[in-house]
């Protein structure tokens, strides 16, 4: 590190210099000798340059981060071969709903516009086609609301944080679809998150140091870090009560990711036994079985998730069962389904000769999420508030809350109570446990303080939010 000199000390340094060289120069203030020969330079260009050396040597250490830049440390980060991970866009699945039994085909496009309706809306647009057919209305139809209707996955316009909305918030339709009335999302938007942080980045890069040799947990969670779309990795190897895939011989390495990359594929395939294994795993959800007829979930097949040893990984065997009124044996039929493409992106890594360690075996596998609904009781508003507006901020600042958590981490009912507490217009509610509470699904144990606690493979996203 360089001995950093301020601007009255280089003016100290001149005023020596040149008293040495000449007794008769007059250096003190407001002389013209002195303003020549020691405070312009000291003020111009000597003093930039030390300031420059200054801003040089800071940069190469991460000690002196409130003082650099952004642009600094994206440089800095660069030489260890880190990037700053972009901001991600908010994903869910919206129902396009008619109101009236369909006379004719209704096709929902890639790229509608849909939007929440709450006080700071978001705009959302449709990833994927999908056509109710008039054919076969009974399938569409929701007995409990009256509609008939199909979902589609939707995508924020705009990265960010901002993008995590509860469930039925996203109810306008901007784009024109013609036979469509309505439109709800009955599943948060999840995923959105904000350009990497300074802490982040840095804290990837000196991880780097702690472990680049990929045969140990650091290295390779290190590696799977780097990748985009991966936000947290646990690292499992032998005597692991995780690892049931080596009999108790190790050699084997689970490496769990938080992370998704959601990919739509369709493939055409002869129906020749009751079931079907899906080709790209791990699969997501199915989202339609189209052969001599256009088939139903439940009702003519039904998805089910692998649960074995390879289950979450690329060698899943996610898959497709069919029921006595599904396809026959010999019909030709078209699946179409979500997958998460990020595991085969992350496995294709060991395929590299750099990262292929002799002896290893490297598994990628997916993490469970763990749906959180709460029961909020005894909500009380200060006077001037509007009830409908609250909740949507509550709904909100819950969504933030809970969807920032990572693997493993639980989900703390006091955390969940000053959230609440916290947003603007609320004055009280009922804190009973018998009356607020939090409801996992998918994962999770509820402990007697009425916490949520998670496997370090289960991570906890927003569900439902009931108020009563």
């Amino acid at each position: 590190m360089a001995d950093i000199k301020t601007t009255d000390q280089v003016k100290s340094d001149l005023i020596s210099v040149y008293g040495n060289l000449d007794d008769k120069l007059d250096l003190t203030k407001n002389k013209v000798e002195r303003d020549v020969l020691v405070e312009a330079p000291a003020d111009g260009a000597i003093g930039d340059l030390w300031s420059e050396l200054d801003n040089t040597s800071k940069a190469q250490s991460f000690d002196n981060v409130a003082d650099l830049s952004n642009a600094d440390i994206d440089a800095l980060a660069s030489n260890y071969n880190r990037s700053r991970n972009d901001a991600v866009k908010a994903t869910s699945a919206v129902f396009f709903y008619t109101d009236s039994s369909p006379t004719a085909d209704i096709t929902v496009a890639s790229g509608v516009i849909v939007s929440t309706s709450d006080d700071n809306p978001v705009t959302f647009e449709t990833t994927e086609s999908k056509t109710m057919y008039s054919a076969t209305p009974d399938i569409y139809y929701q007995s409990s609301l009256g509609l008939w209707g199909i979902e589609l996955s939707v995508r924020a316009i705009s990265a960010g944080e901002n993008g995590n909305k509860s469930a039925g918030l996203i109810t306008t339709l901007s784009t024109s679809v013609s036979g469509i009335t309505s439109v709800n999302n009955v599943t948060a938007a999840t995923g959105g998150s904000e350009e990497e942080s300074n802490a982040s980045l840095i804290s990837r890069v000196k991880a780097r140091f702690e472990g680049e040799d990929l045969s140990t947990r650091g290295g390779l969670r290190d590696l799977m870090l780097d990748q985009d779309n991966v936000t947290d990795a646990l690292i499992v190897g032998a005597n692991h009560s995780f690892m049931t895939r080596d009999e108790g011989y190790g050699g084997s390495i689970d490496i769990y990711i938080l992370g998704s990359d959601s990919t739509t594929t369709s493939e055409t395939v002869t129906v020749t036994s009751t079931g079907y294994v899906l080709t790209s795993q791990p699969v997501i959800s199915v989202s339609s079985v189209i052969g001599d007829s256009s088939y139903t979930e439940t009702t003519d097949y039904t998805f089910v998730a692998d649960t074995a040893n390879f289950a979450g990984s690329t060698l899943g065997q996610d898959k497709i069962l069919f029921t006595s009124t599904g396809p026959s044996v010999g019909e030709d039929i078209t699946v179409t389904y979500n997958y998460n493409a990020l595991m085969a992106t992350l496995q294709n890594l060991f395929t590299i000769d750099a990262n292929d360690i002799v002896n290893s075996d490297n598994l990628v596998k997916s993490t469970t999420e763990v749906t959180i609904d709460i029961t909020i009781a005894g909500l009380v508003l200060n006077t001037g508030y509007d009830l409908a507006s609250v909740k949507n901020s509550i709904n909100t600042a819950l969504t933030n809350l809970i969807n920032a958590l990572g693997l493993g981490d639980a989900v703390e009912l006091a955390d969940i109570l000053g959230t609440i507490k916290s947003v603007a217009g609320v004055d009280n509610l009922d804190t009973r446990m018998a009356n607020t509470y939090i409801t996992p699904s998918g994962g999770g144990t509820v402990n007697a303080q009425g916490d949520v606690i998670l496997t370090a493979k289960e991570y906890p996203r927003m569900g439902t939010p009931t108020y009563t």
